[in-house]
């Protein structure tokens, strides 16, 4: 784990030097234990990898040690209240969505992961707290507890379905009627 100054990275950023960041993405959180969620992108160039990091209370960049998350992160939503960060990122035409307790963010075990494989998940939210609503194909009702993947659907032609993830509980459910 990496704690940086968060003041050093943002004055590169201001001057120009920060060419080996030139994606930055932040998430306000205004927690106890975390001020904001940083994503880096493209950090070692060109088709370089994207790092989650967050803003400690003391005001310094930590860029954890996340081994879970694949090269590009698409999404980082940080839960109603402000205790959870859902992360989906993306990498060799997959994706794979970790679950962290933001206060245990810098030891970088994830509380839970899912990998939507060979499916993949949209339209994704928090909507209530520890309930997070996406879309996708496959039957997570049949969640597989080993490879934490999803099973295939007898009525795939029917394409996508909305679903909730009820995190403290870890179980799925098809969402509305």
């Amino acid at each position: 784990m990496k704690r940086i100054p968060w003041t050093v990275l943002l004055l590169a950023a201001a001057t120009g030097a920060a060419a080996e960041f030139p994606n930055l993405r932040r998430i306000a959180v205004d927690a106890p234990s975390c001020r904001e969620i940083v994503v880096i992108g493209n950090v070692q160039g060109p088709p370089g990898r994207d790092l989650l990091a967050l803003v400690d209370a003391a005001g310094n960049l930590v860029v954890p040690e996340l081994p879970d998350e694949l090269a590009a992160i698409d999404q980082a939503l940080v839960s109603p209240g402000k205790d959870l960060l859902l992360s989906v990122s993306s990498g060799e035409g997959h994706q794979a969505v970790n679950l962290y307790r933001l206060a245990e963010l810098a030891a970088g075990a994830p509380l839970s992961r899912v990998e939507p494989y060979p499916y993949s998940w949209s339209d994704i939210r928090w909507v209530g707290a520890g309930v997070v609503r996406f879309r996708a194909a496959g039957d997570y009702g049949k969640l597989d507890p080993a490879t934490r993947r999803p099973a295939a659907r007898p009525d795939m032609d029917d394409g996508e379905r909305e679903w909730e993830w009820h995190v403290a509980a870890d179980r799925f459910r098809a969402a509305g009627p």
